[in-house]
């Protein structure tokens, strides 16, 4: 495939990638509720090779967050 008058090769490559959730609410009135949320994302280990030769690069991603906050119902 050529883009911009360069050609460049793609491989055909799949990497396993997951996601897990967990959350808690507590209503604090009909109207409001404040809540806490946590997240984990996991992408593996991906090896780039360049084409025109150099190093290659190996990169794993994990990632975690967390979340609270307050919520109105209208």
């Amino acid at each position: 495939m050529t883009i911009g008058g360069v050609e460049q090769e793609f491989d055909d490559n799949y990497l396993f990638a997951a996601q897990a959730l967990a959350g808690v609410s507590y209503e604090l009135s009909s109207s409001w509720s404040i809540y806490a949320e946590t997240r984990y994302n996991y992408a593996g280990s991906i090896e780039l090779e360049p084409t025109a030769g150099g190093a290659s690069v190996e990169a794993d991603y994990n990632g975690f967050s967390c979340l609270a906050g307050l919520r109105y119902k209208f």
